[in-house]
């Protein structure tokens, strides 16, 4: 035997075994394609919210995101994207108005009807007559969604910003860890920091297409204002189940949430 061929069929065997395991572009193909199907079918259901609040004595108008649930027109947004002042102590603010921004930049004035600020949810639906005519696409999320185990990849659908054009985009992680109590929610890679924030009210999917929540903020009560470094131990971007939510929906439609 001549002197390295051993070590060449090592190296061969070890190189076959990479291939084997290794994703390749196939499979990842195969992600782009069905995260391209999810965009198509649900992108439209991904909205964004108009608010315009006051805080002390001035007024501020910004933008945050909502999910359109169902064909009646009912919304989930972030609590604290829609009313971030409510989390300053001390601060005297009020939402004055939120509307639903069209793709043709009209506006369709909501109504807020219900907040829960431990889930970080609040449910709107569009005002008035007009909310009765308007047809808005939709994720039809039922009372449960999929579930996902530790290390799944996870599909966050959501927008950019006005500069923007409001264009799709999408988010693709995996599930870091599952908080069990005092709820189940899925730390999704890709949504830890704070620095994500723009992603609230965005819905998740997994890699079949199947929803799975809502983008929200686990805010742990605590004050660490001052202290550098800890406030993403004070609010963190988690993916709140269906299944954890489907009180508050039929709260909102005001149903019965115990039938």
């Amino acid at each position: 035997m001549r002197r390295g061929s051993g070590r060449t069929v090592v190296m061969s065997i070890g190189l076959l075994i990479a291939a084997l395991l290794w994703p390749g572009p196939a499979r990842t193909d195969e992600l782009a394609e069905a995260t391209r199907g999810m965009v198509e079918q649900y992108g439209d259901s991904v909205v964004t919210l108009k608010v315009v609040a006051s805080a002390g004595d001035q007024e501020h108008t910004y933008e945050a995101q909502g999910t359109v649930l169902d064909a009646s027109g009912l919304i989930v947004a972030s609590n604290l994207a829609v009313d971030p002042f409510s989390h300053y102590p001390g601060a005297d603010s009020e939402i004055k108005s939120v509307s639903l921004i069209r793709e043709d930049g009209t506006e369709l004035s909501l109504e807020r009807l219900l907040r829960d600020e431990d889930l970080d949810l609040l449910f709107l639906r569009p005002d008035g007559e007009e909310g009765d005519e308007v047809e808005l696409s939709h994720i039809d999320v039922g009372d449960e969604g999929a579930e996902l185990e530790l290390a799944e990849q996870v599909i966050v659908l959501s927008r950019l910003g006005p500069t923007d054009d409001r264009e799709h985009s999408v988010l693709i992680g995996r599930v870091q860890a599952i908080i069990t109590r005092p709820r189940k929610m899925y730390v999704a890679g890709t949504l830890g920091g704070v620095g994500t924030m723009g992603v609230l009210g965005s819905p998740a999917f997994d890699t079949e297409g199947r929803p799975v929540g809502i983008i929200v903020v686990r805010h742990s009560g605590r004050d660490v204002r001052g202290q550098i470094g800890r406030a993403q131990d004070a609010y963190m971007a988690v993916v709140l189940p269906i299944a954890e939510m489907s009180d508050g929906i039929k709260q909102a439609k005001g149903e019965d949430p115990d039938e």
